[in-house]
């Protein structure tokens, strides 16, 4: 019996271009930014993607079996080499991306630390040209691998593969118990002989792989064929599924035994059939009162799909639930507290923006500290795919010579990465994601009038159709559009236009609240505002026209609500406990505040080590865009 046999039979029925299963050559970026040739190919069974340093060429039996299903790396930096002496296979294989681990792609843009090595490495290189040829894909939660892939066709077919893989992954993987997903996913690494068998060595590995603890694997590999009566002294896929249930049985026994016989008393030991799964489980233990017989028949046939290999026949076609599946149906989505069917119809998001909390990031630029770490496009993209739905950009003058605008922390050791490659990574991710809820480009604009004038036409000619550009009505009415409405946008908030009581706002990260370095800032250095420190900046019209939030100076909540809901403010943290300790009224004033307009808070500049504040304040002030910084490893 094959892992997981259903899963694999709905991939194998995925029209993959046949040259991807032949290798294709690309460039794969070193994470020092190293150029190295490498073949990239994807397995018979769609189920990984193999990054090479040649093809195999089939000059022998083993080398042509080899090839044709592509194993895991024969050789490995770490592991050295698998299971040949040839010296011909030696240093062939070095990276392997299971299709359980893919996460997402980016294609066309140099968004990640990797890429922006490798053009600082080599800035000769033509990288605008280079950099439409360039794929990342994300694995793992937060690994990613770059080529560049310089024939068109290639690239085109790779991200047509990849969009059919992780579709169809995430479908068919439901239908996998936990325990069936992690033996499936650890299998072709460990039967390294391609026999569809496990050894006892092999067990032993699989045990050391999936974090499985016991005193003697070999002795219970032994005992396990001994009691079953397998001669051959190896186990298919099926039989070290139900060793490795087993053990995890005894592991659990007393908790899980304990639940079970709380449920079904000690009557049920072989097994409950549909009707006392019905009545003891569904109805009494669960609370589910209006559950029928035919959901408990169901309930039944869901978990004989997740290949558990535990049920037992009563009489004729009735099947018994024994411990192991119940166990497995407590621990998956099927058992959730939320109803999973309410997740297949989830209510449209049509009320004002202002009705929902909105995952935002603070300085989404930075991979550490506040002071000295890496700004990164990588970050916004790693804050995008975690959900992160409003970017904060720090935009200051960049290049004189294109007027191109620079993002990071002003006047410190940051380093600076271009505006408009965030906008192109930013771009790139709606292409990929087109039912995304709005993306917020929060920008603390710091740049003089030709710079600015360059970032309004750098979003207008990046996003297109894709960027939300407030007409005078959608500014003046009384709500804000719904995420429903703004579905797929981007939506700029910023300055708009400047009135003459146009300071920055009060409690803005260009202020002086919780920032110890607001000495240091020069705003927004146009000579004018240098020539008369009272005589503020004025942002363009290009910029400003394509702005919806509209940052401005908070006073009073009175004052505040009166303003039309796309004017909001921004609050430091320590703020937060500032305004609520003045007035008692003004909680209740701010909770009525942020019902029609938007807050967004932020953590103190003296958090240099890029920690967080607890926004459980913030967020009970009706407070929606509550920033933390993502890349911080502790919070407060």
């Amino acid at each position: 019996m094959s892992p997981a046999v259903s899963l694999q039979d709905s991939m194998r029925d995925l029209n993959v271009h046949p040259e991807l299963h032949a290798g294709i050559k690309v460039t794969k970026i070193t994470t020092g930014g190293a150029l190295k040739t490498r073949i990239l190919t994807i397995s018979g069974d769609k189920m990984a993607l193999f990054i090479t340093h040649a093809k195999i060429k089939h000059k022998s039996a083993a080398a042509a079996y080899v090839a044709s299903t592509l194993p895991i790396p024969i050789f490995t930096l770490s592991k050295g080499f698998r299971f040949s002496s040839s010296t011909s296979l030696t240093d062939r294989y070095i990276r392997h991306i299971d299709a359980s681990e893919l996460d997402g792609w980016q294609t066309g843009v140099l968004g990640t630390i990797k890429l922006e090595n490798a053009k600082a490495k080599d800035p000769s290189l033509n990288w605008e040209k280079m950099a439409k040829q360039t794929l990342t894909i994300f694995h793992r939660g937060n690994e990613s691998i770059d080529f560049i892939i310089e024939n068109e066709k290639h690239r085109t077919a790779l991200v047509q593969a990849l969009e059919q893989i992780l579709a169809k992954y995430q479908v068919a993987g439901r239908n996998l118990g936990n325990d069936s997903l992690l033996l499936r996913y650890v299998w072709y690494d460990i039967d390294t002989d391609k026999n569809s068998l496990i050894s006892e060595k092999e067990f032993s590995k699989i045990c050391d792989r999936i974090n499985l603890e016991i005193d003697n694997p070999k002795q219970r590999f032994h005992e396990f064929t001994k009691s079953h009566k397998i001669p051959r002294q190896q186990l298919a896929y099926g039989e070290c599924k139900a060793l490795l249930q087993s053990i995890k049985s005894e592991m659990t026994a007393s908790v899980c035994n304990e639940l079970w016989r709380q449920i079904f008393g000690d009557d049920y030991k072989k097994g409950v059939s549909v009707d006392v799964l019905l009545k003891k489980f569904l109805i009494e233990a669960q609370g589910e009162a209006n559950t029928t017989i035919e959901v408990a028949k169901n309930l039944l046939s869901y978990l004989k799909t997740m290949e558990l290999d535990n049920y037992k026949e009563a009489g004729s076609a009735e099947l018994l639930l024994d411990f192991d599946p119940l166990n497995e149906y407590l621990l998956s989505a099927a058992n959730d507290a939320y109803d999973p069917k309410a997740r297949e119809t989830l209510p449209k998001l049509d009320k004002p923006i202002s009705h929902y909390w909105i995952n935002t990031s603070h300085n989404t630029y930075l991979t550490g500290d506040q002071l000295r770490s890496r700004s990164s496009v990588e970050a916004y993209v790693k804050a995008l795919f975690r959900g992160c739905k409003c970017l904060e950009l720090d935009c200051w003058d960049g290049d004189e010579a294109t007027n191109k605008a620079v993002v990071y922390h002003g006047f410190t050791l940051t380093s600076k990465i271009f505006f408009e490659d965030i906008c192109l990574v930013v771009d790139n991710f709606l292409d990929t994601n087109t039912e995304s809820y709005p993306i917020i480009l929060s920008l603390e604009n710091h740049c003089t009038h030709p710079f600015q004038r360059v970032m309004a036409q750098d979003m207008e000619r990046i996003f297109g159709s894709k960027l939300f550009i407030p007409t005078d009505e959608q500014i003046g009415i009384n709500s804000l559009p719904s995420p429903e409405e703004l579905r797929g946008k981007i939506v700029i908030k910023g300055k708009r236009p400047p009135d003459l009581d146009d300071s920055p706002e009060e409690d803005s990260e260009e202020g002086p609240a919780d920032d110890p370095y607001h000495d240091q800032y020069d705003e927004p250095s146009m000579a004018a505002a240098k020539k008369d420190p009272k005589k503020l900046p004025k942002v363009v019209a290009e910029l400003s026209r394509l702005t919806l939030f509209h940052g401005n100076k908070f006073k009073n909540f009175e004052k505040s609500i009166a303003q039309n809901p796309s004017h909001m403010h921004s609050f430091g943290e320590s703020k937060i406990t500032k305004i609520i300790n003045k007035n008692k009224a003004n909680a209740n004033s701010w909770r009525k505040y942020n019902v029609h307009h938007m807050s967004r808070t932020y953590p103190a500049g003296i958090r240099v080590d890029s920690s967080n504040y607890n926004p459980i304040l913030a967020w009970s002030m009706g407070c929606r865009k509550c920033s933390e910084n993502m890349y911080a490893s502790e919070t407060s």
